[in-house]
């Protein structure tokens, strides 16, 4: 299709309008401010019924057996029923094969065959075996080595479910004297298992959650509800199978009587939802949970801009969850009551590593990350015309189809410099000059070099990048996406002095030629020294990609200091504060020593179990760890994982009985 622009483009600029106009009518609700607690409320099939949340659990020390809090009466008096005890660890993943990373995330002072899988096994194991849990929740198996590595749970009477997809698995392992496996279903980042007790009275549904890490809250949503949906189809498949027995032709009341008592199983059923959460605080997984819905408007205060969903979101299994832990120690993780500074009988964190982030970048808040006006000015002009408010699904897709005259479903280039020259001439009353048109696309996320066509999806990222540009980042997050080249360059901006210094050294080590660059040669022997070897880790395929693009283009195969500081900045996008610590350290930097003060770990409250506490009540909990452990890791600052502990997570264990 070819557009004629000359004299007629005032006309088709009309015609794009309209295509776009319907569009800035769309108005998003303001956000409505909610207590932090609603009152509890509990469901009986669907009769609301109001849960006291009178009984206290039991808070019992670390490192003893599960089982031996069944000794006493620890229901508090309550009517109790088949007592079972359930714990949940993100192990961290096993370096047996996989995870070669893995010795980067220890302090330098650990010995490297402490760091090893062997010895890491071996305190996994005496942890798990010591608790005896009837049910074990983990989190990050490696499904290639999986049966080696947990060969000694089947060998002390377990079974188990290991989720089939996914590098960070999950794996479900129950008692075989106590409960068998009646179904499963491997959904995102969830296990869902239905266990029966041994008698057949029982029905027990266990969601092994290892959700989405980073700034996606609206994906850590659709998991939990998404396995949640998943229990209540088991149960609506059920009644469908009653409803047919009881209208058969020639019913069988034998049948008839098999079908109800399958249903009664899983109304009266019990539903653990546990594991790391990747998240703390008023999220939206907790709202789920707890209040039992998350309405469109409703923000995460973490990610105020980010919506968690375009219509609400139910809790499919009608039941309050309550969080084992908020009842055990009163003290939940919305308002802050857990504390900074830990003591033994307060909510305990469940993630314990160095504080290496506030070493290594700048708060987001503290002066602002600087922004080009020329790109906010792009930002905001395809926005307004566009008529994007939240950047939500919907909103892209009627973008998309006001953008896409022809209808053929891609974005045309005649379609796409439309767009530009109306977003240009409605910002500044005149058409672009072919420089500002090349800038303008250039913004937009379109090189000079590229095919100027979009499909949906590549539609869809460009949206989400200008997204960024107007809001300038996710205030009060460490963690930003980097999608463009201006997001490496906001987070370049963050670096501390300690680190750039640090980064100017290594370069400064490495480089042959007197610090201008980083040879072929120079960038292997870093990459050798970081990693251990060529060919993996996420520093090596950037060089490598860097040194194919410029091979191609007749370019000398090598680095400059600035796209040295951009492969590091891409590095901390995702977090990997440990690996920057460790790569920057064993080239000699020696960060530590020259910080003025590491300050306190970093805490996380990421790993829960929650239950529903209409069918179920918590009569215990079990501390992480216990007073030495809890000094050495508070009082000497030997952070997580560590030479006597194997992860950077803490379990979390607690004891339940039906109600």
């Amino acid at each position: 299709m070819q557009i004629r622009r000359q004299i007629g483009c005032i006309g088709l600029q009309a015609t794009f309008l309209r295509g776009v106009l319907a569009l800035h009518s769309i108005k998003t609700s303001p956000t409505i401010a909610r207590p932090l607690f609603a009152s509890r409320t509990l469901y009986a099939d669907d009769v609301l019924v109001k849960d006291t949340g009178s009984h206290e659990p039991q808070i019992l020390p670390a490192r003893q057996p599960l089982h031996s809090a069944f000794a006493d009466d620890s229901s508090g008096g309550m009517p109790c029923k088949q007592d079972f005890s359930v714990l949940s660890w993100n192990i961290l993943l096993p370096n047996s094969q996989d995870n070669w990373w893995c010795h980067k995330m220890f302090a330098p002072w650990v010995p490297m065959e402490k760091r090893e899988w062997l010895h890491r096994q071996a305190l996994i194991r005496d942890r798990l075996l010591l608790a005896g849990a009837d049910i074990v929740c983990i989190q990050e198996a490696d499904g290639e080595t999986f049966e080696r590595d947990f060969a000694f749970m089947e060998e002390a009477g377990y079974e188990h479910c290991l989720h089939r997809k996914f590098r960070f698995r999950c794996a479900t392992f129950f008692r075989k004297d106590k409960f068998a496996l009646e179904q499963v279903a491997h959904k995102d980042r969830t296990l869902v298992t239905e266990l029966r007790s041994i008698d057949g009275s029982r029905a027990l549904n266990v969601v092994n959650c290892h959700l989405s890490g980073g700034a996606v809250p609206e994906r850590r949503l659709r998991q939990v509800h998404e396995a949640l949906d998943q229990i209540r189809k088991w149960k609506a498949k059920v009644a469908i199978t009653l409803e047919k027995q009881r209208n058969a032709r020639r019913p069988s009341p034998r049948n008839i009587a098999k079908a109800e008592d399958a249903l009664r199983l899983h109304v009266e059923a019990g539903v653990i939802v546990c594991g790391d959460l990747n998240s703390d605080g008023d999220t939206g997984v907790r709202r789920l949970l707890v209040e039992g819905s998350v309405d469109p408007d409703w923000r995460e205060p973490q990610y105020p801009k980010v919506p968690l969903t375009s219509k609400r979101k139910e809790n499919s299994i009608v039941h309050s969850f309550v969080d084992a832990a908020e009842l055990a120690y009163a003290s939940n993780v919305c308002d802050g009551d857990y504390g900074e500074s830990p003591s033994l009988g307060s909510r305990p964190a469940t993630y314990v590593v160095p504080n290496l982030a506030s070493m290594l970048l700048l708060p987001i808040n503290g002066g602002g990350i600087p922004r080009t006006q020329f790109g906010y000015q792009v930002a905001r002009g395809v926005a307004d015309m566009l008529g994007l408010h939240t950047f939500s699904a919907s909103e892209v897709k009627r973008a998309f189809k006001a953008l896409d005259l022809d209808g053929n479903n891609v974005i045309d280039e005649d379609e796409v410099q439309m767009l530009v020259e109306t977003v240009y001439f409605s910002t500044h009353g005149r058409m672009p000059t072919a420089e500002e048109r090349t800038e303008f696309l250039r913004v937009f996320g379109i090189s000079s070099t590229d095919r100027a066509e979009l499909s949906y999806e590549q539609l869809t990222r460009k949206l989400a990048a200008l997204k960024q540009e107007l809001e300038g980042g996710s205030e009060g997050t460490e963690l930003v996406e980097v999608r463009t080249e201006v997001d490496v360059q906001r987070m370049i901006a963050r670096f501390t002095p300690l680190l750039r210094d640090a980064l100017d050294c290594v370069f400064d080590r490495l480089s042959s030629d007197g610090g201008e660059t980083l040879s072929e040669e120079d960038a292997e022997k870093f990459l050798v020294v970081a990693n251990g070897q060529l060919g993996r880790g996420g520093m090596w395929r950037q060089t490598a990609s860097l040194f194919e693009i410029k091979t191609a283009a007749l370019m000398r195969a090598a680095l400059t200091r600035q796209e040295w500081y951009e492969m590091f900045a891409r590095e901390l996008a995702e977090g990997k504060w440990w690996q920057v610590m460790y790569d920057l350290e064993v080239c000699g930097a020696n960060l530590r020593s020259q910080a003025e003060e590491e300050g306190h770990h970093y805490q996380g409250w990421l790993d829960y179990v929650y239950f529903n506490s209409q069918r179920l009540a918590c009569t215990g909990i079990q501390e992480a760890l216990t007073a030495a452990e809890h000094s050495r890791i508070h009082d000497d600052r030997d952070a997580l994982p560590n030479e006597w502990y194997p992860s950077d997570h803490l379990p979390v264990a607690a004891l339940f009985c039906w109600k």
